[in-house]
């Protein structure tokens, strides 16, 4: 056998073993064989006519590696595998063996390793348009993104789909300075290729997520009136969010119409229509057009699921149930089924269905909203074993979310101010999670709730020695001084730290107001209040809001701050102690 035939044979236990898992199928005129367990000495010898191009990659010492290499991929050493095949990748840039070790790299899902063999590949064949787009694709996810657009640019350059709108959407999990970063990455290569339409496309969609939509619908404006790029569904969902937020939702409906008449199968385009009505309120609109979709797509679960959610907010419960009971018979978006059943239980004022259905839910995004309106259910009426037992069932089936569902179970007890219990909860969760700060400061709080304040303080102490920065526990333990009217000036110092870490806080606004107002200075303090009011609308804030303008004099808008205040929040504690204390009334 000749010695390079003998190298594809020895990786056929790898293709064997791991071809399913690829991103690529071998290449072509390099077929799997079968591995032969024996080889005979004239079988590993090379054949006079069939000879290496590259004798030097296959001396005696990288033939001998190969085959080592090989044996551990028989014996499952994957580690051992790579490493072999990458040494010698490395030293002979033959292009056979950087495949093979780019294949590898691939299978045992090592991207170091996957990213050095990937450009070493690309360095080795400039022209290979698939080198190069797996070398792109790895320095993206290494966050290379002026090597990845230089790859990019290349295979553009060579006539290859180098996809630069992908590297858009991937910008949308990165951090803002990086989108900034390849924001003037994507404006330099639409200087140098002003007519590559997926480098404007691109281009836009960063402008979009840097907040420049005016700039990035210029660009799509562009783009849709060529015929060569109007029918890229991802350029008109663009640009009809981009009309949306520079002309508005009706400019924006105008156009998805029109698209939608031209492209009536585009299911991409069709959805964001619907989207779109529904923003504007025109939930009837929405639903013929997602019954329209059904129609062309009567498989398609999630358009159910839209059109179910649909009908429920039109409050078209019939429709709503129908959907959603279909989907929960063929087993799809079971889970997301279920909750909205629960929800629609819970809107007809049906209690015990919607405590099935929410309970039904076992697991993906909607777990937990249902494990804790179900648990709010059960201790509302009475059923608060049954709640306690939910609780402790979903922490063993999940012990990794433990805390987050002690957290749940907590605010449940809180809510419903069953604070003796809520505490109760509280030292038990933290006795199994002793370092949870999370867990520390809902405890916090309860005691602040119970009057418990060296208690509070203990836990408020602990969190700033784990966090020196912790601008939430800054903020509550100075706005706790505050509150009491004590160590006014290290609660002054407490609050402002938490300002200088967090400066549109609206709470640490309103407590800045408070320990102002405390301290004397009631002009300054009902600015600050003033912004956290307007940041945030909170019935704490309008407690304090409402009472610095009672004592101003201004008692016609104080009562009605504090009225917007209860219908966020019914009977709440510190506006009806705040009426008590001022002697006020509001009007029936």
């Amino acid at each position: 056998m000749p010695m390079r035939t003998l190298l594809i044979a020895c990786t056929a236990a790898l293709w064997l073993t791991g071809c399913a898992t690829y991103s690529q199928p071998p290449l072509a005129g390099h077929p799997s064989l079968p591995v032969r367990s024996l080889l005979t000495p004239e079988e590993m010898a090379p054949a006079p006519e069939e000879q290496s191009p590259h004798p030097t990659a296959f001396s005696r010492d990288v033939l001998a590696r190969l085959l080592t290499a090989e044996f551990a991929a028989q014996h499952e050493d994957y580690a051992t595998l790579l490493r072999y095949y990458r040494e010698v990748a490395e030293e002979t840039h033959d292009s056979e063996v950087i495949v093979r070790a780019v294949r590898i790299a691939q299978f045992v899902k090592d991207e170091e390793a996957l990213t050095s063999l990937a450009l070493l590949w690309a360095q080795n064949e400039p022209g290979s348009i698939e080198a190069r787009q797996l070398a792109a694709f790895q320095l993206i996810k290494a966050q290379k993104y002026e090597d990845a657009v230089a790859q990019m640019e290349a295979i553009m350059d060579l006539g290859g789909a180098s996809r630069f709108d992908r590297l858009a959407l991937h910008a949308r999990n990165l951090e803002p300075e990086d989108q900034k970063r390849l924001e003037e990455l994507y404006r330099q290569l639409h200087e140098r290729h002003p007519d590559a339409h997926e480098v404007t496309l691109g281009y836009a969609m960063l402008l979009e997520l840097t907040n420049q939509p005016e700039r990035a619908l210029a660009l799509t404006r562009e783009l849709v009136r060529s015929e060569k790029a109007a029918s890229h569904e991802q350029l008109q969902t663009l640009h009809a969010r981009l009309l949306d937020a520079v002309e508005g939702t009706e400019a924006s409906l105008a156009y998805l119409a029109d698209m939608t008449r031209r492209y009536p199968d585009n299911l991409m385009l069709g959805s964001q229509y619907a989207r779109t009505l529904i923003k504007a309120e025109r939930l009837d609109d929405a639903m013929a057009e997602y019954e329209r979709l059904l129609s062309l797509n009567p498989d398609a679960s999630h358009l159910k699921l839209s059109h179910a959610l649909v009908a429920l907010q039109a409050e078209k419960f019939d429709v709503a149930r129908e959907e959603l009971q279909s989907l929960v018979q063929t087993n799809a978006h079971k889970n997301e089924a279920l909750f909205f059943l629960g929800r629609l239980a819970d809107m007809e004022k049906n209690t015990d269905e919607a405590i099935r259905y929410y309970l039904s839910v076992r697991q993906g995004g909607r777990f937990f909203n249902a494990l804790g309106r179900a648990g709010y259910l059960l201790v509302e009426n009475g059923r608060e074993d049954e709640a306690i037992a939910a609780f402790n069932s979903a922490r063993n089936q999940y012990p990794d979310q433990a805390s987050q569902l002690w957290d749940i179970q907590i605010n449940i007890w809180l809510r419903l101010n069953r604070l003796e219990k809520a505490l109760e909860f509280a030292e038990q969760a933290i006795e199994d999670n002793p370092d949870d700060i999370q867990l520390r400061y809902a405890r916090a709080m309860l005691n602040d709730r119970l009057g418990n304040y060296e208690a509070l303080e203990a836990d408020l102490r602990y969190i700033l020695e784990v966090e020196p920065d912790n601008a939430v526990a800054l903020n509550a333990l100075g706005y706790s001084y505050a509150n009491r009217n004590i160590r006014l000036l290290e609660a002054y110092d407490l609050i402002t730290r938490a300002l200088e870490l967090d400066p549109d806080n609206a709470p640490a606004m309103d407590s800045m107001g408070w320990v102002k107002y405390r301290l004397g200075e009631t002009d300054e303090a009902l600015k600050w209040i003033e912004r956290a009011w307007a940041k945030m609308k909170d019935p704490e804030i309008a407690a304090h809001l409402g009472e610095l303008l009672w004592l101003k004099g201004d008692t016609e808008r104080a009562r009605q701050i504090w009225q917007e205040g209860l219908s966020l929040e019914a009977d709440h504690p510190v506006i009806m102690e705040t009426l008590h204390r001022l002697g006020a009334e509001l009007p029936q």
